[in-house]
C-alpha cells in the first residue's frame, strides 16, 4: 500500500503502510449535553434525511424519553410536512432502529407504531392532492374507520410490499449498524463485471484438505481456508440474490461475520469504518478465497484487477556534490490523494501523490534531502483513488476539508509510466510557472467567492446590502439609500468583473497545462465507474455510492436500502465537495477503457449463465418465501373485515395481473378477462376507471355515487386519484363507452376459441369439425381492428385443414364410409374456401371431383343442400351459410380462458416452430392514438 501523510508543515511522502486519517463513519461528537446517544442520532439522520442539528435542537425541546419516540415524532413530522421520504422508504429500516435491548425488532416496531397511531388518532382531515405522504396519513385513519366491521385491525408497517422490489431497480443493502460505508463498497464490487462472474464461478461444493492452509504472504494476515470457502458461499449468494432477489434490500449480515481482520479474527464492521481500510480488508479475504475455490483463471484476479507494479526512483545528494540515485520495484493498490487549501484537479494530486521529497541518509552517512518519485510500469484494470480530507489542526482536532477537487469521465496515465518518465519530468518543469500562477490565481479567486474565510462570496454580501437598502426595512432618507444603493451596484459590477477575469484566467492556465500532456494521452484512458461520498464532518459522517455504467452512461445512487437513477450533475454535484451541507467525494473508482464492454448487456448475459443450478435455487427458494409473505399478507386484509383493505388488495391485483397478461409474449392473453383487454386496447385511464367501478361495486355491493360516506371516497381517491374516481363514478352510471371495447373483446374470445378448436381438431384428424371451427375463427377474427396477421395465421391453417381434408377424402371414399360424412367433410371444406379464398377456384377442380365422387356412391344429390354446395363450387359471388353446432366449448372462467390462449401458441409452435411463424399479434391501436 503506498500512502502519504498528512502533515500541515512539511508534505512528506512514504512509500510504506501508513495509518491514515478519516471521517469517521456513522458517530456523532461526544460533546453532545443530551439523553441521545451518538448512534441514535446518526440512526434518525440516515432515515429522515433532517439535518443532525436539527435532530439535536428538537430532541433537546421535546425531551424525548426513548428512541421509539424520537423516530416516530420525526417520522410523522416528515409524513405530515410532506417531505420527500415516504412511509416506502422508511418502513423497511424503521424496524432496526430501537434502542430497546431484549426485544425483537418486531416488538420493538409494534410498540413504535402503535405510540404513533395513538397520538395522531383525531386526525381526520385528509388532503387528497398530498401525494405519498398524505396517504399514510389515510392509510392511519382507515385503521380506525367505523364503517368497517373492524374484525382484525392492519398494522401498515408489517407490509411486506414496503419491500418489495421495483422494476428495473437495482437491489439495495441494508445498514445493519454503523455500515454504510460497508454497503457502498460491495455495490461497487458487485458492480465490477469480471469480478461478478469470478465469484459465480467458483465451485464451493467442496471439501477443504486437512493440510490446505497455507504460510500467509508476508505482511499478510492468516485466513484459514474453511473461513475462505464459507466466506465465497456467502458472497455467491449475496451477489444471486442482488441480481434476482424480487424484494428491494438484502441483510449483508452472514457474510459480514465472515470476513477475517487484520488480527485473524473476524472483523468488527462499524465504529470508525472507512471505505479504504475494508476494502483492503475485503480484497485479501476475496483473494484467499479465489486461490481455495476458484478456477486457474481467476486464482489470480484481485491483483489483476486491483494491483499494478512501479518502480520507485530516488534522487539524493552527498556531501560532496556527487549523485546518489536508487530504482526500486514497488507495488500499489489504492492511491492517497491529499487535499489541500486550495482547489486542484485529480492529475494534480496524482502527480503530487508520486512526487515527494523527504529526509534521507546516504549510504555515505550524509543527512540530507532525497527527491522521490513513482513511475507506473503495470497499471492495474480497476484504479482507485482515495481523496484524503482530513487533517490535524492544533486547535480544532481532526478537521476535514471540502476543497473542490474536480475530475473528468475519462482521464490518462500514460504519462506517469516509466517509459515517460524523462518527457514527463520535463513537462513538470515546464509548467511550473504556469501551476504557480494558477495556484495564486486561484487563491485570490477564493479570496472572493469565499470572502474572508465565510461561506459567502463578496457578491453575494453586496448584493445582501443591496437588498437591504432597497427594502422597506432601511430606515434611511431615500436620497442617502439612493446613494449607497447606487455604489453598491457600481461595486458589485466591479467585483462581479474581477472575478470573471479571475475565472477566466484559472480555465486558461488549466487548459494550457493539460495541451502539454495532450500528446501523452493516448492508451492508457480510464473511465469513471463509482464515487463514494461522505457527508459530515471529522469525527462523523455518512456513506453512499453513485456507481455508473459506463457502457450504457446510466448512474444510480446507492444509499443503504435506497437506490435510485440519478443524473450525472447530481453526482458532481455530490462529489465537487461544500462547505454548506459538508458533502464531498471521498473516493474514486476508474476502470481500464478496454474492459468497458463488459458492462455491456451481452457481457452481463454471460456472467447470470455462470451461476450455478443450485445457486438460483437458493435464490428461487428466498423469493418464493417472499412472494409467500405477500400472498399472506393480502389473505389478511381481505379477511380483516375492512372493506377498504378488501377493494385495496384486488384492485392492486387486478392491475398487477392486466399488466403482467398484457405483457405475455407467449400467449394472447388478451382473452383471459376484460381487464387484461383493456389494458391493452383502451386509453389507460379507462382501464384503471374500468378496475375501480367494478371491484368497488363487488366489494361495497353499491355503486360509487351511492357512497355516502366520504371518507371511503377519499380513501379510495388517494390510492387512485381524482381523475380515476371521476370517471369510474361516470362508468358506474353509465357504461355505454365500454360497448364498443365489449364487443371487439367478445370477437377476440370467439376468435381464439374456434382457433384453438380448429388446430385441436385438426391433430385429432376429425377434418369436419376442423374446418367448420377455421371458417368461425376466420370470421370473427374479420370483426376485429388490426387482426391482419391474426389473419393470416388463421389462412394458413385454413389451407393446410383444406388439403390435409382432400388427402383423407380420397383415402376412403372407395371404402364403406358414410356418405352423408363424406358430403358433411366436403360441405365444411367448402365453406372455407369460399369465405378465406374467395371460392373453390382456388383448389382448382378438385371440389367439384369430390362432389361428383360423393353422388356417385350415394344419392344425395336430390337435397338442397347438394344443390347449393355445388353452386358455391361454381361461382365465387355466393355466400355460403355459415355452420352451427360447431365443437368448440366456450370456456367459463379466466383459467379457462387462459388455457386456450396457451393452448393455442403450444399447438402453433409445435406446427411451425420458425420464429416468422409465430402466434403472436399486434395488439389493437389504444383509441387516444
Amino acid at each position: 500500500k503506498i500512502t502519504k501523510k498528512d502533515d500541515q508543515k512539511t508534505s512528506r511522502t512514504s512509500f510504506t503502510t501508513e495509518s491514515r486519517k478519516r471521517p469517521r463513519v456513522d458517530s456523532q461528537p461526544e460533546d453532545l449535553t443530551m439523553t441521545a446517544s451518538n448512534d441514535d442520532i446518526q440512526r434518525i439522520h440516515e432515515v429522515t434525511n433532517l439535518s443532525r442539528n436539527r435532530i439535536i435542537e428538537e430532541w433537546k425541546k421535546k425531551d424525548f424519553k426513548s428512541l421509539d419516540d424520537a423516530v416516530m415524532s420525526y417520522f410523522l413530522e416528515i409524513a405530515i410536512g410532506g417531505s420527500t421520504v415516504t412511509e416506502q422508504d422508511v418502513a423497511p429500516i424503521l424496524a432496526g432502529l430501537s434502542g430497546n435491548k431484549g426485544k425483537t425488532e418486531e416488538e420493538q416496531l409494534k410498540e413504535a407504531i402503535a405510540k404513533s397511531l395513538d397520538t395522531n388518532k383525531e386526525r381526520e382531515v385528509i388532503d387528497i392532492t398530498g401525494g405519498d405522504a398524505n396517504m399514510d396519513q389515510a392509510i392511519y385513519n382507515s385503521l380506525n374507520d367505523t364503517s368497517a366491521t373492524n374484525n382484525a385491525q392492519i398494522n401498515h408497517y408489517e407490509n411486506p410490499n414496503y419491500r418489495k422490489r421495483e422494476p428495473n431497480v437495482p437491489v439495495g443493502i441494508k445498514n445493519i449498524g454503523q455500515t454504510c460505508y460497508v454497503n457502498s463498497m460491495l455495490q461497487a464490487y458487485f458492480n465490477i463485471p469480471q469480478l461478478k462472474k469470478a465469484v459465480f464461478s467458483c465451485n464451493t461444493d467442496i471439501q477443504i484438505p486437512i493440510n490446505a492452509d497455507e504460510p500467509p504472504p508476508k505482511d499478510e494476515f492468516i485466513i484459514p481456508a474453511s473461513d475462505s470457502l464459507a466466506l465465497m458461499k456467502e458472497l455467491q449468494k449475496l451477489f444471486a440474490l442482488m441480481e434476482f432477489s424480487i424484494q428491494k434490500y438484502v441483510d449483508p449480515t452472514v457474510l459480514l461475520r465472515k470476513i477475517i481482520g487484520r488480527d485473524g479474527k473476524p472483523l468488527q464492521i462499524g465504529d470508525q469504518g472507512d471505505v479504504a481500510d475494508f476494502s483492503d480488508i475485503f480484497q485479501k479475504n476475496i483473494q484467499r478465497a479465489f486461490k481455495v475455490v476458484a478456477k486457474e483463471e481467476y486464482s489470480n484476479l484481485i491483483d489483476t484487477l486491483f494491483h499494478g507494479e512501479a518502480v520507485q526512483h530516488s534522487v539524493a545528494w552527498e556531501a560532496d556534490g556527487s549523485k546518489n540515485e536508487s530504482h526500486k520495484d514497488t507495488e500499489f493498490s489504492t492511491m492517497i490523494l491529499t487535499v489541500g487549501d486550495e482547489p486542484s484537479d485529480v492529475y494534480e494530486r496524482i502527480d503530487d501523490f508520486l512526487c515527494d521529497e523527504s529526509e534521507y541518509t546516504t549510504d555515505k552517512g550524509h543527512k540530507t534531502m532525497a527527491k522521490r518519485s513513482l513511475w507506473f510500469k503495470k497499471l492495474p484494470s480497476i484504479l482507485l483513488l482515495q481523496e484524503s480530507r482530513v487533517y490535524y489542526d492544533k486547535n480544532f482536532g481532526n478537521v476535514k476539508r471540502e476543497t473542490p477537487i474536480t475530475f473528468l469521465k475519462d482521464i490518462y496515465l500514460d504519462r506517469f509510466r516509466i517509459e515517460n518518465k524523462e518527457v514527463t519530468s520535463q513537462r513538470r518543469i515546464e509548467v511550473q510557472d504556469f501551476k504557480k500562477n494558477l495556484h495564486e490565481t486561484e487563491r485570490e479567486l477564493l479570496s472572493y467567492t469565499k470572502y474572508k474565510g465565510r461561506q459567502h462570496g463578496i457578491q453575494e454580501a453586496l448584493q445582501s446590502s443591496i437588498d437591504f437598502y432597497e427594502s422597506e426595512r432601511c430606515n434611511l432618507d431615500p436620497n442617502a439609500r439612493g446613494a449607497i444603493v447606487s455604489a453598491l451596484q457600481k461595486s458589485l459590477g466591479e467585483q462581479l468583473g474581477i472575478i470573471n477575469q479571475l475565472d477566466e484566467n484559472s480555465k486558461k492556465l488549466r487548459g494550457m497545462i493539460a495541451e502539454r500532456y495532450k500528446d501523452l494521452d493516448v492508451k492508457d484512458k480510464y473511465a469513471l465507474m463509482a464515487v463514494w461520498i461522505h457527508q459530515g464532518g471529522a469525527g462523523s459522517g455518512h456513506y453512499w455510492a453513485h456507481i455508473r455504467n459506463p457502457h450504457s452512461d446510466v448512474w444510480h445512487k446507492y444509499n443503504d436500502v435506497r437506490v435510485n437513477s440519478v443524473e450525472e450533475g447530481s453526482v458532481m454535484k455530490d462529489a465537487i465537495g461544500s462547505q454548506d451541507n459538508a458533502t464531498s467525494a471521498y473516493f474514486l473508482m476508474f476502470v481500464e477503457a478496454s474492459a468497458v464492454d463488459q458492462f455491456s448487456p451481452e457481457y452481463q448475459k454471460e456472467i447470470l449463465e455462470s451461476i450455478s443450478p443450485k445457486l438460483r435455487e437458493e435464490v428461487d427458494k428466498d423469493n418464493k418465501k417472499f412472494l409467500e409473505e405477500l400472498e399472506e399478507w393480502d389473505k389478511k386484509r381481505l379477511n380483516s373485515g375492512d372493506k377498504f383493505e378488501q377493494f385495496d388488495v384486488k384492485y392492486t391485483k387486478a392491475m398487477r395481473e392486466n399488466e403482467a397478461d398484457a405483457k405475455s409474449l407467449d400467449s394472447d392473453l388478451r382473452i383471459k378477462n376484460f381487464g387484461t383487454y383493456l389494458h391493452s386496447c383502451a386509453p389507460s385511464e379507462l382501464h384503471r376507471s374500468f378496475n375501480v367501478y367494478s371491484i368497488f361495486e363487488d366489494v361495497y355491493s353499491k355503486k360509487l355515487p351511492e357512497e355516502i360516506g366520504m371518507s371511503t371516497v377519499n380513501k379510495v381517491t388517494e390510492l387512485v386519484g381524482p381523475e380515476t374516481v371521476q370517471q369510474a363514478t361516470q362508468l358506474s352510471l353509465d357504461t355505454s363507452v365500454l360497448n364498443g371495447f365489449k364487443e371487439q373483446f367478445s370477437s377476440l374470445r370467439d376468435t381464439h376459441r374456434y382457433f384453438n378448436a380448429a388446430l385441436n381438431h385438426l391433430a385429432e384428424k376429425k377434418y369436419a369439425d376442423a374446418n367448420q371451427c377455421v371458417s368461425l375463427a376466420w370470421v370473427n377474427a374479420s370483426k376485429l381492428e388490426n387482426s391482419e396477421k391474426l389473419k393470416e395465421k388463421i389462412t394458413t391453417i385454413g389451407r393446410r385443414v383444406i388439403e390435409e381434408s382432400f388427402t383423407y377424402f380420397w383415402s376412403v371414399v372407395t371404402a364403406v364410409y358414410d356418405p352423408k360424412e363424406l358430403f358433411r367433410l366436403i360441405s365444411s371444406m367448402c365453406v372455407v374456401a369460399c369465405i378465406i379464398f374467395k371460392g373453390t377456384s382456388y383448389f382448382n377442380d378438385e371440389f367439384l371431383e369430390a362432389l361428383e365422387a360423393v353422388e356417385g356412391i350415394a344419392n344425395v344429390s336430390d337435397g338442397p343442400e347438394f344443390n347449393n354446395i355445388m353452386e358455391l363450387c361454381k361461382s365465387s359471388e355466393l355466400s355460403p351459410t355459415l355452420p352451427t353446432n360447431v365443437d368448440a366449448p366456450e370456456p367459463k372462467t379466466d383459467a379457462e380462458w387462459e388455457f386456450v390462449a396457451v393452448n393455442l401458441a403450444n399447438k402453433w409452435k409445435e406446427m411451425y416452430p420458425t420464429p416468422t411463424a409465430s402466434l403472436s399479434t399486434d395488439a389493437p391501436t389504444p383509441m387516444e392514438e
